[in-house]
């Protein structure tokens, strides 16, 4: 059975997500303990080092006799080490063996343990040894071939059986397996995830041909794993798909591969080599090519900040300063609590951080959903006065507890959160687009329209222009916020005075932006006429 993402999965205090599995045997007591594997810091990888380790386990509980209790054997846990690693190749040493003997022991080794990629230590023994045993193998298979051919002809002369009653097999399909699959992942579609999934692996049974299962080799896997590559085009056009979407198209092949090959209700076996299939997207040349540019990332600049700050509703302006001066996306402004907010007091831990704090600070403490990281925001004076303006707004509403919503709709509803369809809501993306968006156009025809989510990638790189590349990632609350070092966390603490440092800086860069809002910060924007203000503007 496919294995799920651990929900509430958290590190140990030195950063390391950790997993007890398999059993070992003390003979100095004659007690059984499970193994501790240690699986790293970042939870994507950890992940898929705990899904290959509890596959190896779940093939050593199957090969494990009846009457006895399975527990890793010595080479089981050494290459279950190396995997909870990350190591997805193991060398293998020679020893004393033979060429011969070397070669037949590493084919046994990949033969037990298909999930695991063996490479010789000396591969010129390993070569030699191959080849002695693929002459011996196939003299011994030519002497079966011509005694199987013997006795076929006997039980044909005798009507005992036809020829195509030796190519007998079950008739399983393609498509069959991906049923099943789908058919397994009902429950997923709950969620919004679990729903995209759904759509994914449909897709896959659309867009490839209903093969038998028996097909399937290396190469077949390989041609059906870079028809995603190649970046197929969307259904009824000429356009290829988005690299991300063939990225997630690719991991959910390979995930149906490996829920099929641990299904009991197929005989399809995985080749040994499938974890080894060249998986990166394609990208086109002029896609390419569009990176070469000096800004990469599309951004707001400060005169369309000062516009959306000059047009936007109360609520338009605590989003769009939340996005800014938190970098919050709409996730993290719709999940954002009142217990999070802690307005005009020092910085509890100012000292230890080497940060110089006043009363007149005001912070917003929490947890990224998203990433599982702790983050710590300084906040501007403006996002200070509209942030109280949206507390008050909250609590008018009612029912208004510590842990409860900053921003929900009039009646009281979360703009964020699933709906019965198992989809995330748009309303803030919504509110943005349809709402200040269209405002500004009307009175601005080619304003740029870019999304919301544009303000966490515009306050990210600001923070990286007056500060570095690590506190624009912790200010981002990223997983690694220094991609050559994945210990960082485990080791250091976040700096967040330096954070708290760059949101100044950014705070007097977009000094202009907060001076363009009207002087009633809370007071919805007048109706503009189309040509009144564009006579103005030209003017």
């Amino acid at each position: 059975m496919a294995m799920r993402r651990r929900k509430g999965w958290k590190p140990e205090s030195k950063g390391q997500y950790t997993r007890n599995l398999g059993w070992k045997l003390d003979h100095r007591t004659g007690r059984y303990s499970q193994h501790k594997f240690y699986l790293g810091t970042d939870l994507k990888q950890a992940e898929r080092r705990r899904q290959r380790l509890e596959e190896l386990w779940e093939l050593i509980e199957q090969r494990a006799p009846v009457s006895e209790k399975p527990t890793w054997t010595s080479i089981g846990l050494k290459i279950a080490k190396a995997l909870a690693r990350g190591e997805l190749q193991i060398v293998v040493e020679r020893g004393n063996n033979t060429p011969k003997a070397y070669a037949s022991y590493l084919h046994r080794l990949a033969t037990a343990y298909p999930m695991v990629s063996f490479v010789p230590e000396e591969a010129s023994a390993y070569e030699e040894g191959s080849a002695a045993n693929a002459t011996m193998a196939q003299e011994q298979f030519d002497g079966i071939q011509s005694r199987l051919e013997s006795l076929q002809k006997v039980h044909q002369r005798n009507g005992n059986i036809s020829a195509a009653s030796l190519a007998v097999h079950r008739g399983e399909t393609l498509h069959q397996a991906l049923d099943a699959y789908i058919e397994w992942m009902e429950d997923d579609r709950k969620t919004a995830w679990g729903k995209t999934r759904v759509g994914q692996a449909e897709r896959l049974k659309e867009r490839h041909a209903d093969v038998p299962l028996s097909s399937l080799d290396y190469d077949a896997c390989e041609s059906l794993i870079r028809y995603w590559r190649n970046r197929p085009p969307r259904k009824g056009t000429d356009t290829p798909i988005a690299v991300v979407s063939a990225e997630n198209h690719i991991y959910e092949l390979k995930s149906f591969l490996r829920w099929l090959h641990r299904s009991q209700r197929f005989t399809w076996r995985k080749p040994e080599d499938l974890d080894e299939i060249e998986t990166r997207v394609a990208e086109t040349p002029q896609e390419i090519q569009a990176r070469a540019t000096t800004e990469q990332v599309e951004t707001f600049t400060l005169e369309e900040l000062c516009i959306l700050n000059e047009y936007a509703t109360p609520l338009e302006r605590v989003l769009m300063l939340l996005g800014l001066n938190c970098g919050f996306g709409g996730a993290e402004s719709g999940t954002l609590a009142l217990n999070q907010i802690f307005l005009h007091q020092l910085h509890p831990k100012a000292k230890e951080i080497g940060f110089q704090s006043t009363f007149e600070d005001s912070f917003i403490r929490r947890v990224r959903l998203k990433s599982k990281v702790y983050g710590e925001h300084l906040l501007w004076s403006q996002t200070v006065t509209c942030v109280q303006w949206a507390i008050a707004r909250r609590r008018k509403l009612g029912g208004a507890k510590p842990d409860s919503l900053l921003i929900v709709s009039n009646r009281g509803e979360p703009l964020f959160r699933e709906t019965k369809g198992g989809n995330y809501a748009r309303r803030i993306q919504n509110l943005w687009s349809n709402s200040l968006l269209t405002r500004v156009r009307r009175a601005r025809p080619h304003f740029r329209g870019l999304s919301f989510g544009k303000l966490r990638k515009t306050a990210g790189n600001l923070i990286k222009r007056f500060s570095d590349g690590e506190t624009a990632g912790v200010f981002l609350c990223h997983g690694t916020p220094v991609r050559t070092d994945a210990l960082s966390d485990v080791y250091t603490n976040r700096d967040f005075a330096k954070v708290f440092n760059a949101i100044r800086e950014v705070e007097l860069y977009l000094k202009p932006m907060f001076e363009a809002a009207p002087k009633d910060l809370f007071k919805e924007p007048r109706r503009y006429n189309i040509k009144r203000d564009m006579s103005s503007d030209e003017a």
